[in-house]
């Protein structure tokens, strides 16, 4: 598995501009240059290991930033989205389709998609 990843950039950009830091603010604070900084707001690929440091130097003592988050694929959204939802209390997450509506047969899965299955 490649170690370069497609970073969340709305995300990013909100975090530094929330922030009040420029590009070349955030640049030095996560020990990197704004060029790099202003790849990862266009889209570009970067390490993951740059992608926590820049998710690290957006921290603060109030909010956590992790390098899920900064992270933009399918698998972290739906993971965020998971936690998400399981933070508000409410109950299971079918494991087919992620939907919260409905009940869930003991297979953790919605009805919809156990009737999708057995088509």
């Amino acid at each position: 598995m490649s170690r370069f990843r497609l970073v969340n950039t709305d995300l990013l950009r909100d975090l530094r501009v929330q922030r009040g830091w420029s590009q070349k603010d955030l640049a030095k604070k996560a020990g990197y240059t704004d060029r790099l900084v202003r790849k990862a707001e266009l889209g570009g690929k970067l390490d993951v290991e740059t992608i926590r440091n820049i998710a690290e130097a957006l921290s603060t003592p109030h909010e956590t930033i992790t390098l899920d988050s900064l992270i933009h694929d399918n698998l972290s959204i739906a993971k965020r989205f998971v936690q998400g939802y399981d933070s508000l209390g409410r109950g299971q997450t079918c494991r087919v389709c992620l939907c919260s509506l409905g009940p869930l047969s003991r297979t953790n899965q919605c009805f919809r998609s156990a009737a999708r299955e057995r088509h």
